[in-house]
């Protein structure tokens, strides 16, 4: 009996190590000066442990292509998935005078890229501000379902399951203690995969709960975990109305040009005189 519970803390051990890095889940906004936006996002699991398992299927692919997503497959050694990309030419366009709140991992939404609202924006002459409150749950992320199933189809080489193996240890052990064990690897297994959101801004950010920032608050990072509900990502940064200040200093100039032309004719009218 302690040979075979020592078997079983062995597989938990064995799979929390092979679970560390093996799920991948990054999402990358990068807004540049002129108000335009590249969006990404990653999905990919480790083919050692999950082998080829479809994140999305046909119909999902199709789903987020009509969404206005361009989908590619990516891969990374042996990180396999896809990537989501979308290109925003204007924020404006997505952004709302209303409270918005946008669910990152809830990629098959119904919502089309021109009816897409990411940002609560407060409109100035010269410039704008702009307010981003995200969201991340992996369970609306496809991720937990698509690791689970696969997980659940695992067979050990003798073709016997961990599903029966765990039935019969428990059957010999206290159950409440087997069952804690489990989840306490399980949790950690989670809280080591590569899950994160990344902000690049051409300005230093107003204010944000990012895990980490670079780049003079340029760069924001915050480390995604499916523990404990949602994850809340908040950060404010300003953009300039170029259009605005392009304007605003040809006005100025042209006037400043009639002014020199009405003194340069009066000069010459008395001058004539």
């Amino acid at each position: 009996m302690k040979f075979n519970y020592f078997v079983k803390a062995l597989l938990i051990t064995m799979f929390v190590f092979l679970s560390t890095g093996c799920v991948k889940y990054n999402a990358q906004m990068d807004i540049k000066a002129d108000k335009s936006m590249d969006f990404s996002i990653i999905y990919a699991l480790d083919t050692s442990v999950f082998g080829e398992t479809n994140i999305f299927e046909e119909e999902d692919i199709k789903n987020l292509k009509d969404e206005g997503y361009k989908v590619t497959k990516y891969a990374d050694g042996k990180m396999k998935g896809y990537k989501l990309s979308l290109n925003i030419k204007n924020i404006d366009d997505v952004s709302s005078t209303d409270n918005v709140s946008f669910n990152l991992s809830d990629t098959k939404s119904d919502s089309k890229k021109d009816d897409l609202k990411l940002f609560k924006v407060q409109k100035g002459f010269f410039k704008n501000k702009y307010s981003a409150d995200f969201k991340f749950d992996s369970n609306d992320s496809n991720l937990n379902s698509t690791t689970n199933s696969s997980l659940d189809n695992t067979e050990s080489d003798d073709d016997y399951s961990v599903t029966s193996f765990d039935e019969e240890i428990d059957s010999e052990f206290n159950t409440s203690f087997d069952e804690a064990s489990y989840n306490s690897g399980m949790q950690f297994a989670a809280s080591n995969m590569d899950l994160s959101f990344n902000v690049k801004l051409p300005y230093s950010v107003v204010s944000s709960n990012a895990s980490s920032k670079d780049n003079d608050n340029k760069e924001l990072s915050w480390a995604l975990t499916t523990q404990n509900g949602e994850n809340n990502i908040k950060f404010e940064f300003e953009l300039y109305n170029y259009d605005n200040i392009i304007g605003t200093i040809a006005i100025i100039i042209i006037v400043i040009c009639l002014v020199i032309i009405f003194i340069l004719k009066k000069k010459n009218n008395k001058a004539a005189l």
